[in-house]
């Protein structure tokens, strides 16, 4: 479609520039006896918000046979300067038109000094993975804070799992049947305490003035609990970390935050 001399820019999955399957590769070498690849932009992976695509561009200099001595540029452009908000999508922070022009100036060659990071220039094959992540190498030693911010994100991320019922995940029993169980009694007063609830909230008399960002944890087998939200409430509270059951529906479940008890993250429903 394009002359010779021609520019194209294409964005595609990143798996096109993997090449996993032989029938990419066969194209990749194609591609490259035909064109000259210049660049290849690793995007936002939210840029296609929702849809669960890894976008990149990629940047080709039409008719003229890649040389294997050409520099292609590889850029990490993740961070560009935008993020999603829930229930609106991408929105930029401030920094996107600085870090857009910086993308710019790169690809033009009028950006002399730059971090590996965000930006290299290396030979490539048809044989490689044409991604930033493929070339980059981090030289930087860790720190002792990089390695206690590691093991605190992990034992998070553990906790995060047990809570939400996939402690198994860190059990090498994985069969139940190994597993050895013990009866106990809910009115065990050293395991549970029992009481009903206070919040006496009819849902439909809920008010919904701005903001609606106090979860209303309520007996659904959906979202932890989470039926809603809604406005703050003049209401008693039942306390956060309370194993629910259901009048109705019988359904058990552990809300990690309280009943329309304002948190960090009480913007967000949980899974």
């Amino acid at each position: 479609m394009c002359n010779k001399n021609g520019k194209l820019a294409v964005i595609v999955p990143q798996s096109t520039m993997i090449g996993k399957t032989k029938y990419d590769q066969n194209i990749k070498i194609r591609l490259l006896k035909e064109n000259t690849l210049d660049a290849v932009i690793t995007l936002n992976p939210d840029t296609f918000y929702g849809i669960g695509v890894n976008p990149v561009i990629a940047i080709f200099t039409a008719g003229v046979p890649h040389n294997a001595e050409h520099l292609v540029t590889f850029v990490d452009f993740r961070d560009d300067g935008y993020s999603v908000h829930k229930h609106i999508g991408l929105v930029p922070d401030g920094s996107a038109k600085a870090k857009r022009n910086k993308l710019i100036q790169l690809l033009k060659g009028n950006l002399i000094s730059f971090s590996n990071d965000f930006a290299l220039k290396t030979t490539i094959t048809a044989d490689d993975e044409w991604l930033h992540s493929f070339y980059y190498f981090n030289e930087t030693i860790p720190t002792d804070e990089d390695f206690n911010k590691t093991i605190q994100d992990y034992l998070a991320f553990k906790f995060d799992m047990t809570v939400h019922g996939r402690g198994d995940l860190f059990d090498k029993k994985k069969n139940l049947n190994e597993v050895q169980w013990f009866p106990f009694s809910l009115g065990n007063t050293e395991i549970f305490n029992l009481y009903a609830t206070k919040s006496g909230l009819d849902k439909n008399k809920l008010s919904h003035t701005s903001p609606e960002r106090f979860p209303y944890v309520t007996r659904s087998e959906l979202n932890n609990g989470v039926n809603m939200f809604t406005s703050r409430q003049l209401a008693p509270l039942n306390p956060k970390n309370t194993i629910s059951i259901g009048l109705d529906t019988q359904s058990v479940f552990l809300p990690a935050i309280s009943l329309l008890h304002r948190t960090e993250r009480s913007s967000t429903r949980l899974p």
